[in-house]
C-alpha cells in the first residue's frame, strides 16, 4: 500500500491511537464516509490535517485548521445523549433472519401472505404459525456481543434504543429504554376497543387466546399499511438527541428510513452497517462492518477516548 503527502505537510506521530505508520496495520485505519474533497472516507490526525483514503492510496490533506476542527467535533465529540436506531442487521448474529432474503420472501412466505391486516384475514391460521415459529425460534436464541455492548453503554450515558426490530434481545442484554417501532414478538394485542398489548407466557398464540378483557388477540406486531404508533414518540427522541447511530438497517423501509434524519442539522449521525458505504444515508458517517464489530470500533472512538 502506497502513501502519498501533499507537498509541505508532515504527518505526525498521533493519529488518536488507531493507527501506527511504523508498523503494517494500515489495514486497521477506521474508514469513515465523508464529504471531504476528494476523498470517500478519511481519519482524523489532529486539528490540521486527515488522513484521506482514495482507492489503494492514502493522502495526507492539510487544510483550515477550522475547517478540520468542525470536522473532528462532529466524529469524535462523546455524546451525552444518544439515540440508537437497530434493524435486522442487529439481531442477525444472534441467528434471527433478516427480514428477506434474495429470493424476496420471509422465511418462505411473500409479505402478503403473512404481514398485512389482509392476510390477517384472509388466512388467521397461516398469520398465526408463520409467528409463533418466529416467537419459538426467538426464545431459543440469546443476544450477542453488539446488544450486550449496547446494554453496558447505558451504564455510562444516556441511550435510548429505537428499534424496527420485533425480538427482544436489547431487553434481555439489559438495556432498558427501548422503544419498538414494528411491535413485539412476545407480546400479544387485544382486539378490543383499546387495543392493549401484553406479554405472552408461552411461545403459541391459538386461535382461542383472549385478552384479560375477553377480547380475541392477534400478534403485537405492526403490518404493513399499518400505522406505526410509535413513531411520533421516536421523532421525538431523535430530535433531542445529540448524537444519533443506524446499526443493521437497509434504511428502505419506511417511514423508519426517515427517522435518523429527523435529527438536527448540527448533530452527528453514523451509520453501522456492512454496506454502509452503499446506502442511502446522506450526510451520515459510514461504518462498514457488521453490528457487533462496528459497535465495538465506534465505542472505542467515541466512548473511550
Amino acid at each position: 500500500m502506497e502513501l502519498r503527502f501533499d507537498e509541505g505537510t508532515k504527518l505526525i506521530d498521533n493519529l488518536q491511537r488507531l493507527v501506527n505508520l511504523n508498523g503494517s496495520n494500515l489495514d486497521d485505519l477506521y474508514l469513515l464516509g465523508s464529504a471531504a474533497p476528494p476523498a470517500s472516507s478519511f481519519q482524523i490526525v489532529n486539528n490540521e490535517m486527515a488522513l484521506l483514503h482514495v482507492g489503494q492510496i492514502y493522502i495526507a490533506w492539510k487544510s483550515h485548521p477550522l475547517e478540520l476542527a468542525n470536522l473532528k467535533e462532529r466524529m469524535m465529540n462523546t455524546p451525552t445523549k444518544l439515540v440508537v436506531l437497530t434493524g435486522a442487521g442487529m439481531s442477525a448474529e444472534s441467528g434471527i433472519p433478516t427480514f428477506r432474503g434474495v429470493d424476496g420472501l420471509w422465511e418462505g412466505h411473500r409479505i402478503e401472505e403473512v404481514a398485512t391486516p389482509e392476510a390477517w384475514q384472509a388466512n388467521p391460521a397461516l398469520v398465526l404459525k408463520f409467528y409463533n415459529e418466529r416467537r419459538k425460534h426467538l426464545l431459543q436464541s440469546q443476544p450477542n456481543e453488539g446488544h450486550i455492548a449496547l446494554a453496558i453503554w447505558e451504564q455510562h450515558l444516556d441511550i435510548q434504543i429505537i428499534t424496527q426490530n420485533v425480538d427482544d434481545l436489547h431487553e434481555r442484554a439489559g438495556s432498558s429504554k427501548v422503544l419498538h417501532l414494528h411491535g413485539r414478538l412476545v407480546h400479544a394485542r387485544s382486539m378490543g376497543p383499546h387495543s392493549e398489548s401484553f406479554p405472552m407466557t408461552h411461545w403459541e398464540m391459538k386461535p382461542s387466546d383472549r385478552c384479560p378483557k375477553g377480547y380475541p388477540v392477534r400478534p403485537d406486531i405492526v403490518w404493513f399499511g399499518e400505522n406505526v404508533p410509535a413513531m411520533s414518540d421516536a421523532i421525538a427522541l431523535v430530535r433531542s438527541a445529540d448524537c444519533v447511530l443506524i446499526i443493521g438497517t437497509s434504511l428502505k423501509v419506511y417511514p423508519a428510513a426517515n427517522l435518523a434524519f429527523e435529527a438536527p442539522s448540527h448533530v452527528p449521525i453514523h451509520v453501522i452497517d456492512p454496506d454502509a458505504n452503499s446506502l442511502p444515508a446522506g450526510r451520515a458517517i459510514r461504518w462498514p462492518f457488521e453490528a457487533s464489530k462496528g459497535i465495538e470500533r465506534w465505542g472505542d472512538v467515541h466512548l473511550n477516548s
